[in-house]
């Protein structure tokens, strides 16, 4: 799902993530990855409502988003609904498959390749991998929750890194046939390329180094109990639902991580549960770094994801 995570307030982490929106969205519609037009984010709690009555009464132009009452949400999603919530034109949601296959068409790649040290060698990096030494001119690190265990003994120790797991739940195609837009209400729900329904999703905090949690019967009831409460009943039994464990690597103050961290060294991570939003503009950031063009970040979002602002901040 592509939707921006929107402040109250302007700030740099706001600005980050409505120009990433734009950014990702078409690139989605030029890798031809765009599956439904249109996200919802409905007013789940009462906290919600609150932080999006304080948006909205900043003034955003319709063409960002609209507050719709319930009677449009239940418009614009296919469902009836009883929340009221923000209505996205320019949102929607996307197959991540076609978009890496077309991102990456061209490209050299290598499969089966587990990468355990990297070192400074010669005029660059050496990869100590299980199918031999790989030496690197350049090197970015986009290695989304593997980071932390191949970084934990060198990569600057306050630059700290959380893995959370996160359990999907796939419904039947039968499920939901009049969905039609991507919805978001504390979990979301959205129509994957096959038709089935991804629902989630958990965030499964502090599990042992190796451990993936179970996808069963328990993680499919409360993935169901995300659903806003009028919408559960038509989601069926789960006992023949299918579903996906994943990890997420998330920062301390839960902010990407994109810049250079060495000499001619890199990173694209922390990207967190928002990763087919931000990190597409992010790794046009770092490219821009690596060389020497104009960031479409301005400063301010530059230092939101800028690699050593733990560092700064603890007076290092």
């Amino acid at each position: 799902m592509q939707s921006p995570r929107l402040t109250a307030e302007d700030t740099f982490p706001g600005r980050l993530s409505l120009t990433a929106y734009g950014y990702a969205r078409w690139l989605a519609r030029e890798c031809q990855a765009v599956l439904s037009d249109q996200a919802v984010i409905t007013a789940f709690s009462d906290r919600e409502a609150k932080r999006q009555s304080k948006i909205t009464a900043l003034g955003w132009p319709q063409e960002v988003f609209r507050y719709g009452s319930s009677d449009d949400v239940a418009e614009a999603v296919g469902l009836s609904s009883s929340q009221d919530g923000l209505i996205f034109p320019e949102g929607g949601s996307i197959d991540p498959r076609t978009l890496c296959r077309n991102l990456l068409a061209g490209a050299t790649m290598r499969f089966g390749v587990e990468v355990t040290a990297i070192t400074k060698g010669g005029d660059g990096w050496i990869l100590t991998t299980n199918q031999g030494e790989i030496p690197a001119r350049r090197l970015v690190l986009a290695a989304g929750s593997g980071l932390a265990k191949l970084t934990q003994d060198w990569l600057d120790p306050l630059l700290p890194f959380q893995v959370t797991a996160g359990r999907v739940s796939h419904l039947p195609s039968s499920a939901f046939p009049q969905l039609k837009a991507a919805v978001s209400f504390g979990g979301y729900m959205a129509r994957a390329s096959d038709g089935q329904l991804a629902l989630g999703a958990s965030f499964d905090r502090n599990l042992p180094q190796g451990v993936v949690p179970p996808m069963d019967e328990p993680a499919h009831h409360a993935n169901k109990a995300l659903l806003p409460e009028e919408w559960q009943d038509a989601a069926g039994d789960v006992s023949g639902w299918q579903g996906r464990v994943s990890f997420r690597l998330a920062s301390a103050d839960r902010q990407p991580v994109a810049g250079q961290v060495d000499d001619d060294l890199y990173v694209l991570a922390a990207l967190g549960a928002r990763g087919m939003v931000t990190g597409p503009l992010l790794g046009e950031h770092v490219a821009t770094v690596m060389t020497g063009a104009p960031s479409p970040l301005d400063r301010g979002m530059a230092s939101v994801v800028d690699p050593f602002r733990f560092s700064a901040r603890a007076g290092f």
